[in-house]
């Protein structure tokens, strides 16, 4: 038996076992006519035959000691034939700009090749995804478009993104996809033997992937450790969307069952019509599995038909009862302490040293056994409504909040006596809220103010701390500058109000800002970041967007943009549910203006105007029109509409904004200084360089003052002046702010920043334009070469004509060469 006659046996016997035993015979013989590869009569009763072995084998529960048995040696053996063979003919092949290396892995009806690619500027792994033979060409076809068209819609930083595609030769379709060196996710947390809560702080970023894409209406139908890996960062990926689905099309795709039966949720054993639900329950058994090493199912055979029996029939076992198990103990458990510790078996669970098998079954026990449950519910209806509600409960239980999934208990037996006893109830509980409620407002408002009083002094101890050491009595006379008090205070804040941490979450994300204004993003990063994790486990859900807000602002300036969108979009989620509170509009308006700043940036300019115009009148409806969020939603919607050449709305805006600044006292520098740059760029655009020109350097000059000479906002000024002097053929004049602007950003911004091959280009023109061609030349190789560094700067910026520039310097010089030997006349 050849590999492809083993496939379909294996087909026939899926499409069979679940069919009632009269209905067998008929459809099997029916479905064998129809089969290509089944083309004598001889082939189909050997085929017939295997196939109701199979299936009386399964029917006795003895799938695993005969047919089944062998099948695995048989298709290793097959395998390994067929993979050699495979691996000979493919191995060195060329696929698009892409060298095919060697095999990684095969599964579904895909291989995958790690590849890299051929010449270019730069150097690039990728992971090759290729159609593998034996199966239907149309329907392979159509999987893989519709892979190709979820994939390319899906930027997040946890899902691995599409790079290219295509068709090779041959005819069969490629996608080149971002090569992912690490452990799946079960590998990962027991080799680094992450204890629970870790897990469920990795497992919780594997739902934030999971519900960016159920937000494009994608369910990704196979969801298992081995589509889940973590590099060597610890960043976790989410993998192969091969038999994912658009919720909103069919796509031209067949409905043949293709699922791993270990991780398929009833109604995909069922054949029934598949939601987001799917991948909910999916995400449940990832969970059981990684807090106890177990499937929820007993099994006597490990076969597809038993995995789908179990699905279908069996309750889950409950993850602290799993553990209770001495067969389970015993695979867990290497060793034990004599202080009651022990040392997990790597072939199971591995968690940190220490971690008893009592202490693990205490920690499910309650909460974690509840919400896994309720992922694992039969019914699709009784399972969490959202993979986001199902993260909301795992972050209650880290943050020590009830749980949703506990709610059925004792709350159904309550309002099931209210309803038989509803008039009793009513008057008692009147009287009884009446008293306790006056209660507690006292008891509150007492606690609440000694909380805000021990919060004043510590924050007030903390920061006459931090001002001493700007006492040059302390610093021996030397001078303190404002990075230097800031970095210290960084440092001592992590080690300060320990007991007040709403307090200190404020405090770093003070911090945070001012690291922001100062343009150290990585520093106000890891600030912010800290800031979260303690606002995720004690704040209500405004003050916990207002934190992902900044943290969205510092991911952009450092360009990381999938990365400021995903933060965005968790921040939204939360202030929507507060429709009513002007705390909850206030942060609504920030987050609106920023992403109307990404879309601008993305070059949607349509979603901009639409976010900007919301946050600007979000600004009017709270009072806050000339606050500085609403003035900086003004200038970014100025900046939309010159884009799309609506001068004079854009005017309109800019004057009457610069107008009102200027009129101001005290003045407003840095805001006046916004607005000159939206100024300098709206004119710029309507080819009025002298005015654009004299607008950027005022804007220039104001930012130095405000923020000191060395930032790089003052690069980004200079840079953009620099741009409009080369517009006006100033080369001469162009040069010195240029380089200047140059020296601000290598000094102040990361290499990955995208001002550097901006600026560099227009001092590459400056330089072709007074002749200095050699110095235009080397400009120009070192964009390429910061380029072929860092290759997600091309995210930001189009490298596509620095050859074409190169080309035309090499020309204007030779032009020149020939001028000056009167070989050419002058023009």
């Amino acid at each position: 038996m050849n590999a492809q006659t083993w496939q379909l046996v294996r087909e026939l016997f899926d499409m069979l076992v679940d069919l009632p035993y009269a209905q067998r015979q008929p459809q099997l013989e029916a479905s064998l006519l129809t089969k290509a590869c089944a083309a004598t009569e001889a082939e189909r009763a050997a085929i017939q035959s295997e196939v109701l072995a199979m299936l009386a084998a399964d029917a006795q529960n003895l799938l695993n000691t005969n047919v089944d048995a062998l099948a695995p040696q048989l298709l290793s053996s097959l395998s390994t034939e067929a993979g050699d063979a495979q691996h000979q003919e493919l191995t060195g092949l060329q696929v698009g700009p892409f060298c095919l290396e060697r095999e990684l892995g095969r599964g579904g009806m895909g291989t995958v090749w790690l590849a890299n690619r051929v010449g270019g500027e730069f150097a690039q792994q990728v992971a090759i995804k290729l159609i593998q033979p034996g199966w239907h060409p149309a329907e392979t076809n159509a999987r893989f478009r519709a892979e190709r068209q979820i994939l390319a819609g899906l930027t997040h930083p946890n899902i691995a993104h599409l790079l290219d595609g295509g068709v090779t030769l041959d005819g069969r379709q490629w996608l080149a996809l971002e090569y992912v060196d690490g452990l799946d996710l079960s590998q990962y947390c027991d080799q680094n033997r992450l204890n629970i809560r870790q897990r469920l702080d990795l497992f919780l970023t594997v739902c934030d992937a999971v519900s960016y894409a159920h937000a494009r209406l994608i369910v990704h139908r196979d969801l298992k450790p081995t589509n889940l890996l973590i590099n060597k960062a610890g960043i976790v990926k989410l993998l192969d969307f091969g038999i994912a689905k658009l919720i909103a099309a069919d796509a031209g795709i067949s409905q043949t069952r293709v699922f791993t039966p270990e991780y398929a949720a009833p109604e995909q054993v069922r054949g029934e019509v598949m939601t987001t639900s799917v991948d909910i329950y999916a995400l449940g058994l990832l969970l059981y599995g990684l807090l106890t090493g177990r499937r929820p199912y007993k099994l006597q055979n490990a076969t597809p038909a038993a995995y789908e029996r179990a699905i279908l029939e069996q309750e889950p076992t409950k993850p602290s009862a799993v553990l209770a198990h001495d067969s389970f103990e015993t695979r867990l458990i290497a060793t034990t302490g004599t202080n009651g510790s022990i040392e997990p078996d790597n072939a199971q669970l591995n968690m940190q040293p220490g971690f008893t098998v009592l202490r693990l079954r205490r920690e499910l026990k309650g909460d974690l056994d509840a919400i896994v449950l309720k992922a694992l519910r039969k019914n699709p209806i009784e399972r969490y409504a959202s993979v986001a509600d199902f993260a909301a409960d795992i972050s209650n239980y880290l943050a020590r909040r009830p749980v949703l999934a506990r709610r059925g208990g004792l709350r159904y037996r309550t309002l099931q006596f209210m309803r038989r006893h509803g008039l009793i109830v009513g008057i008692s509980s009147a009287a009884v809220l009446a008293l306790l409620g006056g209660l507690f407002a006292a008891l509150h408002q007492r606690d609440l103010a000694r909380v805000e009083a021990r919060k004043s002094e510590i924050v007030l101890e903390f920061m006459v701390d931090n001002f001493k050491l700007a006492d040059l009595g302390n610093t021996n006379g030397a001078q303190i500058t404002a990075r230097e008090l800031l970095d210290r205070g960084a440092e001592r804040v992590s080690e300060s109000l320990s007991e007040l941490p709403e307090a200190k979450a404020q405090m770093l994300e003070t911090m945070g800002q001012a690291y922001i204004g100062l343009g150290l993003y990585e520093k106000s990063l890891a600030l912010l970041e800290t800031a979260i994790a303690l606002r995720r486990q004690q704040s209500e859900p405004v003050t916990l967007a207002y934190a992902y807000y900044l943290k969205a602002s510092a991911l952009k300036s450092l360009t990381r943009n999938p990365e400021a969108s995903q933060t965005l979009a968790m921040a939204q989620q939360l202030v929507v549910q507060f429709p009513n509170s002007s705390n909850a509009k206030r942060v609504e308006a920030k987050l609106a203006k920023l992403s109307g700043l990404q879309k601008f940036l993305a070059k949607d300019y349509v979603g901009a105007v639409k976010d900007l115009t919301h946050s600007i009148a979000l600004s009017r409806m709270l009072g806050d029109s000339m606050s500085f969020d609403g003035i900086d939603a003004s200038l970014t919607l100025s900046r939309v509409l010159s884009s799309q050449k609506e001068f004079v709305q854009a005017g309109d805006i800019l004057n009457q904004t610069v107008t009102q600044l200027r009129a101001e006292k005290p003045a407003r520098t840095q805001l006046l200084a916004e607005a000159l740059d939206a100024l300098g760029a709206s004119e710029s655009k309507r080819m009025r360089f002298p005015e654009s020109a004299a607008a950027y350097l005022e804007s220039a000059e104001l930012h130095e003052q405000v923020l000191g000479k060395d930032h790089w906002y003052v690069a980004v000024e200079l840079s953009n002046y620099g741009g409009v002097l080369n517009e006006q053929k100033l080369f001469l004049e162009a040069i010195a702010p240029l380089e200047r602007s140059v020296r601000i950003a290598k000094a102040s911004l990361p290499k990955v920043h995208g001002l550097h091959p901006v600026v560099l280009r227009k001092l590459a023109v400056a330089h072709q334009g007074v002749g200095e061609y050699e110095k235009a030349k080397e400009t120009l190789h070192h964009i390429l070469t910061l380029l072929i560094e860092h290759p997600e700067i091309t995210k930001v910026f189009d490298a596509k004509d620095i050859q074409d520039r190169i080309k035309a310097n090499e020309q204007a010089q030779l032009q020149a060469q020939l001028q000056r030997h009167g070989d050419l006349p002058r023009q």
